[in-house]
Formats: C-alpha cells, sequence, structure tokens
C-alpha cells in the first residue's frame, strides 16, 4: 500500500509547526512498519522538487506566501491558485492508493478530482466545536 500525506509543512526548511511534525512521525513510523510513504507540500526556500526524508519520498511544488491589502485581494486568490495547480502532475506521479490530507486544503480538492478512483482521507488535527465555528465565521475571510 502507498499513503501519500497532503500537507503545508514536513517539520524541515525552517518550517517546524504541529502538522509538520504530526505528519513526519507518523510517516516515519509508517515507513518502519514496511508501507511506503510520500508527502506532498509546498517547497520552502532551498528544498528540492523531489527528496528522500526519513525513508519518506517527498515531492514538492512551488508555493510562495502572498500578502496584500484589501484591493489586491483578487490578485493574492488568483496567485494562489496559479501555485496550486503546481501540485496537479505531481498527483500522477506518486500514484498513491490513499490520500490523506493534513487539514481541508484546496490541494486535497485537486487530489480528489485528479485521482477520483483512488481513496481520499481528510485528517483535521485540531477539530473545533460549534461555538467556535460560529466566532470564525465572523472574521473577515480576505
Amino acid at each position: 500500500m502507498k499513503i501519500c500525506y497532503i500537507v503545508s509543512e514536513i517539520f524541515a526548511y525552517g518550517q517546524y509547526g504541529g502538522f509538520g511534525k504530526l505528519v513526519r512521525d507518523i510517516g516515519t513510523g509508517l515507513v518502519a512498519k514496511g508501507v511506503d510513504v510520500e508527502f506532498l507540500t509546498w517547497r520552502r526556500e532551498n528544498q528540492p522538487s523531489v527528496e528522500d526524508i526519513d525513508g519518506i519520498k517527498v515531492f514538492s511544488y512551488p508555493y510562495k506566501s502572498i500578502s496584500g491589502d484589501v484591493g489586491t485581494a483578487m490578485l493574492t486568490k488568483l496567485l494562489h491558485l496559479f501555485q496550486y495547480a503546481g501540485s496537479l502532475p505531481i498527483f500522477k506521479l506518486t500514484d498513491a492508493d490513499v490520500f490523506v490530507s493534513i487539514d481541508a486544503q484546496l490541494t486535497s480538492f485537486l487530489a480528489q478530482r485528479t485521482m477520483p478512483n483512488k481513496k481520499h482521507v481528510i485528517f483535521f488535527q485540531d477539530p473545533y466545536d460549534e461555538v467556535a465555528f460560529k466566532e470564525m465565521t465572523l472574521v473577515d475571510k480576505d
């Protein structure tokens, strides 16, 4: 079985958050048990497009955080979409049996559309209760 984790970071290249730590620990543990594991993530500065970390094949696509004022919000969204499109060819390269998204992302949707006959799981690391979801809807989405 081959599992491909879709995640925003891999606990390397200056990004040391909870999602990256979680997926790297799980991936390393699965590799130790003989499971074929791959990651798909945003490419950080000095990160190669394909590499091996802890026995895990890591594919990355170019992504740069873009910020701007409200007047450039639409342009920013279009640039994000263009960057995410860089992940599309990688889904076929991995040919994973199962795609596991760590938190819901646009890449999760793209994986489902690109590989509809594969299994897709979305893993929520930080689930929120109903009150938290209501509070989040009060934040300006831009």
